[in-house]
């Protein structure tokens, strides 16, 4: 009998050490599975010569917070990891400065690609002195592939000729995508060849249907549902800022976090100079990682352990009352 209540008094003891142990193990693997999100900031830079429209700066208003820098212009954005990149700036989203009449934004975004958010970004406006006197009118359309139908409203705008410009697609339309991300164009005297076109093609679903007819026979067919249309885009058509209104909405900022600070680079300009940088941007980060609701995942992680303690209990006391009912029978 001291026998059978030392085995039963040990294995209670070793049952209780392995449900307390086990109980902060899965606590700390909860709190190292609760991660701040990443964010990265997108900036862009109107160089010396120019601003942004204010049309342009209220269109990224709606992929994030933004913060617009009094001393250069400069306009950024804070977007979750993943999120759409905002559309890049347009020519005509920039005015020329009153003493900049010598030059012209030939690239008002330099480098930008679009896409997904997957780092920092810092896109500079570039400027060329004006190849002739003479302007020309340049147009710039969005359609549809298949259809031959507008996607965005279309941009025009005027331009030296000679000049060499680059357009960028807007790279948010509504189930759409763009077959390229920018083209460039020479300013011809002829208008009519002053035309820039990007393509789109429409999102297609696959939509799987079941039929079931008399008799038990059940049958499946696909189909294809090509997503998108005419116009699905938001935005002025043509003129300043026109382009700046399209796209998808993107992440939004939220409250609270730290501030990060976007310091003003220099901006290049035409002919090798540099701008001073002017007083830095600030954008809260909003991506505050959430406590877990109480009961939420560490009651759900530990309570099995528990039970199986208490299984282990009931299994131990019914084997050592056996083993006491024996030595009882032996006695006798």
């Amino acid at each position: 009998m001291r026998r059978a209540n030392k085995l039963l008094a040990g294995l209670l003891s070793l049952c209780l050490a392995v449900s307390i142990s086990a109980m902060p193990a899965l606590a700390a693997e909860d709190d190292a599975s609760s991660t701040e999100a990443t964010t990265y900031v997108v900036t862009f830079r109107p160089g010396e010569h120019g601003t942004f429209t204010d049309s342009f700066i209220a269109g990224l208003e709606k992929y994030g917070e933004v913060k617009t820098s009094e001393a250069t212009g400069a306009v950024a954005v804070r977007l979750n990891e993943g999120a759409a990149l905002p559309n890049a700036p347009q020519l005509t989203d920039i005015v020329m400065n009153e003493d900049a009449s010598r030059y012209f934004v030939t690239d008002a975004a330099q480098g930008y690609t679009g896409g997904t958010a997957s780092g920092d970004v810092n896109a500079v406006a570039q400027y060329t002195l004006r190849a002739s006197t003479e302007d020309a009118v340049f147009t710039v359309q969005y359609l549809d592939r298949e259809t031959g139908a507008e996607v965005a409203p279309t941009l025009q705008g005027s331009a030296p000729v000679g000049q060499n410009l680059t357009f960028y697609a807007l790279n948010n339309i509504e189930n759409y995508t763009a077959e390229v991300a920018s083209q460039q164009l020479t300013v011809s005297a002829n208008a009519d060849e002053n035309v820039v076109t990007f393509y789109y093609t429409a999102g297609v679903n696959n939509v799987t249907e079941t039929v079931t007819v008399p008799g038990g026979t059940i049958t499946e067919y696909e189909d294809q549902t090509v997503v998108g249309g005419a116009a699905v885009a938001g935005g002025g058509a043509g003129g300043a800022g026109g382009a700046g209104g399209a796209g998808a909405g993107g992440a939004g900022a939220g409250d609270g976090g730290d501030t990060v600070e976007i310091p003003e680079d220099n901006t290049p300009q035409a002919g090798g100079d540099n701008t001073p940088g002017g007083e830095d941007v600030e954008i809260p980060d909003e991506s505050t990682p959430q406590a877990n609701l109480p009961g939420e995942n560490a009651n759900g992680n530990v309570m099995p352990v528990v039970l199986g303690g208490v299984v282990v209990l009931i299994v131990v006391m019914g084997v050592v009352l056996l083993i006491n009912r024996h030595h009882k029978e032996d006695d006798e």
